[in-house]
């Protein structure tokens, strides 16, 4: 558009309609400046216009403001009204330009707020209520009292929570020229609306047409206009009548008007080098002599606008050089302070900005354009702030914090990642997964996308909400299957526990090619496997999977390859408890499998092997029951003594563990005992004893006392010769282990105190008298090495005294101070 230049006297005169200035006015035009807006900055933008309008929740009519008005108002009283009327426009406000509030944009219709303008009679109890909307100012309909519904024009929707029946007539204005403004249009106004009901108000009506337009032109268009306020502010004064004339352009070109006022602010000399528009002479905007661009009568504090009307595109650019001017301040701040999360609360006090949250939320989710330490700082300040502040949002605030954080989910930069996977978690914790099913949902559409960026993503916050939130994946939300359909559970309900669902897909994830997502999936896995909400669930698809990526790594020399046998291993100790309570059919395989790694020379996989297999000690002592338990028993403890000496630290360290864990289980060392010994099986009964007797010698002093327990009630009982020398030997040969080890067992005084215990309740000292005198040699050597050890234990005089007698008796020459062998 080319410069308007010097003015010829010629142009002066002429003038343009604001059709024309419409035409002129338009944003694509290359002279003005506009670029496409960013989708990111338009929504922060409009996020910004619609935060007040927000603030305001209108649900039922008692939520919506009313100002009352007499039909025989003075000047006073309508100047009162129309200034409530602007106060509640600035509650709303989109932003505020030149001192003056520009109307909310309308979102959508719930974000569309209402006020009435109520018109009574002073003597008379009825009232007609006047329904006005913010987005634009429009009048929308009436309610007279008496009535259930606003009659509303057809054109307009209107929310549930206001009922409502369709009158005839639009909402337009119509032909309003030449229409006398008069004192009695209110009288006028108050007797036909209060006559409308529901049955006579189905066809047009002329006299209620009148009423209509007439209640626009006093109720509706002064509140925006000045000069329209101050005609019918003069009607009310002087009482005498006065046309709406041609010159009252701003009815129908509010709009236009509104643009005026928004271009001015955004380029300034755009409107002076403008084609023609300074001929635009019906508001003097331009000043010859000065040769100028002068708004001032539309905009200034004495403008035609009193309050403008929102234009998305020309608004939220406005908006946008404000937001420009908070990211720049915030990011100085987050330069200048050396610890921004530390100092949270100072930071948003030195910003005085109440958006700042939304503005750190952009900076962390879409600020490609600042530096990492700034997006890293405004992750960490708002993962801080969101604490105390996230609730007190209002709900639109709340959304975009969500909606910005989701698809950070799967960004490629993995630090974003990861601070914006913090933030995911501080807001699920304070409004939990009831409340923010998008994410689950999205979750899920990462996962089933087959993406590998979007895949890894959400593998990778499920871990972390696995290992801080796990209670959250835990409620019950909606969800989707795979087919992005709601999943039912058996009642029909649209609300399932998400983490059964991740655990599905987390199997399947065991199968993938990418050693990463299989990582992530056996350790999400492990970290949900033992929740009581699961316990129930059935191991065996995870113990299934589990066995070919085990026989995939085996012997495995790979770093990688090493890591995943590693989380194999580790995963296998997350469900011991749960294998051994549900007795799976694994159990003997993963002994074995374990029992296998014990042999690494890998000093970390060996490590995590003896952790893992102190897991289940418990099982690997209750399988001395049978033959195979004993073996693998004796073999464990074997592999793990002779590892005690290993050059690697760590390995010692979880050897030490895992056999001190073993050791631990003398309680269930006595059960198995206890229930050979009840089964009469004398040869299990004394494999046990015998692979029990063998730990002990390697160091699991913890069994001493179950060892000759069980002896004890085997000697009290057999008759075999063979196996009455064989326990015999166990006894001696644990009791004198037991000795030499000293400081090793809890205490010698418990080990003599349980001893002299069996000693007076089972009749030992009996047992072995008649054993003294048993024909075979080897039955009775073996007794009396036993009561010459029992002679270094027992404490108590009568029965020492009663052993060295049994000694005496039956060692040939021994005197009787003999002690043993």
């Amino acid at each position: 558009m080319a410069d308007s230049g010097d003015v010829g006297e010629e142009e002066v005169h002429v003038k343009l309609t604001m059709e024309q200035i419409e035409k002129l006015i338009g944003e694509d035009d290359p002279e003005l400046g506009l670029e496409a807006m960013d989708p990111n900055r338009k929504e922060l933008a409009m996020l910004a216009a619609t935060r007040r309008i927000r603030t305001r929740p209108q649900e039922s009519l008692q939520d919506v403001p009313i100002h009352t008005i007499d039909v025989g108002t003075d000047e006073d009283e309508y100047d009162t009204v129309l200034t409530h009327i602007q106060d509640w426009m600035r509650t709303v406000q989109s932003l505020e330009l030149y001192g003056k509030p520009v109307s909310p944009p309308l979102v959508d219709l719930k974000d569309q707020k209402y006020y009435i303008i109520r018109l009574q009679k002073e003597g008379d109890p009825r009232h007609v209520d006047h329904l006005f909307q913010s987005s634009d100012m429009y009048y929308i309909g009436f309610m007279p009292s008496g009535q259930k519904y606003f009659f509303r024009f057809k054109d307009i929707k209107l929310p549930s929570w206001i009922p409502s029946l369709a009158l005839p007539e639009n909402s337009s204005h119509g032909a309003i020229v030449d229409t006398i403004y008069g004192s009695h249009w209110w009288d006028e106004i108050f007797s036909t609306c209060l006559k409308c009901t529901k049955d006579n108000c189905i066809k047009i009506s002329k006299s209620r047409v009148k009423a209509l337009q007439r209640t626009t032109l006093l109720l509706a268009e002064p509140p925006r206009i000045l000069s329209l306020k101050g005609k019918v502010k003069k009607v009310i004064r002087t009482g005498v009548p006065d046309e709406v004339g041609s010159s009252e352009e701003g009815i129908h070109n509010w709009m236009t008007m509104s643009k005026v006022g928004f271009v001015y602010k955004i380029k300034p000399t755009y409107l002076k080098s403008m084609k023609l528009l300074h001929r635009f002479t019906e508001y003097n905007l331009f000043n010859i002599e000065k040769n100028e661009f002068q708004p001032w009568k539309i905009i200034g504090p004495q403008g035609e606008i009193l309050v403008f009307k929102f234009e998305e595109t020309l608004v939220t650019e406005i908006i946008k050089k404000q937001q420009d001017e908070a990211l720049n301040t915030i990011c100085r701040i987050l330069e200048e302070e050396p610890s921004p999360s530390g100092n949270w609360k100072r930071c948003i006090h030195r910003s005085q900005h109440p958006d700042i949250l939304i503005y750190l939320a952009y900076l962390l989710t879409q600020g490609e354009g600042y530096s990492f330490e700034i997006r890293r700082d405004a992750g960490l300040l708002l993962k801080r702030s969101l604490r105390e502040e996230f609730c007190a949002m209002v709900p639109a605030y709340q959304d975009y914090i969500k909606s910005q954080l989701i698809p950070c989910i799967w960004k490629d930069n993995a630090l974003i990642q990861s601070i914006a996977g913090d933030v995911i978690t501080e807001v699920l914790e304070i409004i939990h997964a009831e409340k923010w099913d998008e994410l689950i949902t999205s979750l899920q559409m990462c996962i089933a996308s087959g993406v590998f960026e979007q895949l890894k993503g959400a593998m990778n916050l499920i871990f972390k909400i696995s290992v801080e939130l796990p209670h959250e994946l835990e409620r019950d939300v909606a969800v989707l299957d795979e087919d992005n359909v709601a999943v039912l559970d058996a009642d029909g309900v649209a609300l399932l526990e998400p983490v059964f669902i991740f655990l599905t897909t987390c199997l399947e994830m065991l199968k993938s090619t990418h050693l990463d997502i299989r990582r992530l999936a056996l350790q999400c896995i492990d970290n949900y496997i033992m929740r009581p909400s699961l316990l129930d669930m059935p191991v065996d698809k995870y113990l299934d999977a589990l066995f070919w990526l085990y026989k995939r790594n085996v012997g495995t020399t790979d770093e990688n390859g090493l890591e995943e046998m590693s989380a194999i291993v580790k995963s296998m100790g997350s469900i011991a408890q749960r294998c051994i309570n549900m007795k799976v059919s694994y159990l003997p395989k993963i002994i074995e499998s374990l029992t296998l790694l014990l042999k690494e020379e890998v000093p970390s996989l060996l490590s995590v092997a003896c952790v893992t297999l102190s897991e289940y000690s418990k099982y690997i002592v209750q399988s001395l029951r049978h033959p195979i338990g004993c073996a693998q028993f004796e073999e464990i403890i074997r592999v793990l003594h002779e590892k005690r000496s290993h050059s690697d630290c760590s390995v010692q360290s979880s050897v030490s563990l895992a056999l001190d864990t073993i050791g631990k289980e003398d309680a269930a060392v006595v059960q198995v005992i206890n229930e050979l010994n009840s089964d009469m099986d004398t040869y299990s009964f004394l494999q046990c004893l015998t692979s029990v007797s063998k730990a002990v010698q390697q160091s699991l002093c913890q069994f001493i006392l179950p060892v000759f327990r069980g002896c004890t009630l085997l000697l009290a009982k057999e008759h075999d010769k063979n196996k009455l020398y064989t326990c015999l030997e166990i006894s001696s040969d644990v009791l004198k282990h037991g000795l030499s080890a000293g400081n090793e067992i809890p205490s010698a005084q418990g080990m003599s105190a349980g001893i002299q215990s069996m000693i007076e309740d089972g009749g030992l000292i009996c047992i072995l008298d008649q054993l003294c005198s048993d024909e075979n040699d080897d039955i009775k050597h073996s007794t009396l090495d036993l009561l010459g050890v029992l002679s270094e234990i027992v404490q108590d005089d009568e029965s020492l005294a009663r052993m060295q007698n049994i000694i005496a008796r039956y060692h040939g020459n021994a005197d009787p101070g003999y002690r043993g062998m």
